[in-house]
């Protein structure tokens, strides 16, 4: 939770790898697959990154990671340019940019 990761030593914080997901919990079977293309653009989700984002120190470098499978068959360029574009949105519209 937000209130746990507060608790973390800044020093502790090397970075943070950024994702959205879905309401479901996917079963320990299941999470490769989850981790591979089950993830969601910044914003598309559940998880509550904007919260998050609030606690963690200013500075944290910050990895985007979105394999999301519904657009593993674009070419490369789209699907950099469909996370940019999310992305972009997301930190526009919590106030990062």
């Amino acid at each position: 939770t937000p209130d746990e990761l507060s608790a973390v030593p800044a020093n502790r914080i090397a970075y943070a790898q950024l994702c959205d997901a879905s309401g479901s919990t996917p079963q320990l079977d299941d999470l490769p697959r989850e981790a591979r293309g089950d993830r969601l653009a910044l914003g598309h989700g559940v998880i509550p990154l904007a919260d998050y984002l609030n606690v963690i120190p200013d500075g944290t470098q910050l990895v985007i990671e979105t394999p999301v499978a519904l657009e593993m068959h674009l070419p490369i360029r789209q699907r950099l340019q469909l996370t940019a574009d999310a992305s972009s949105t997301f930190f526009r519209e919590n106030g990062y940019a």
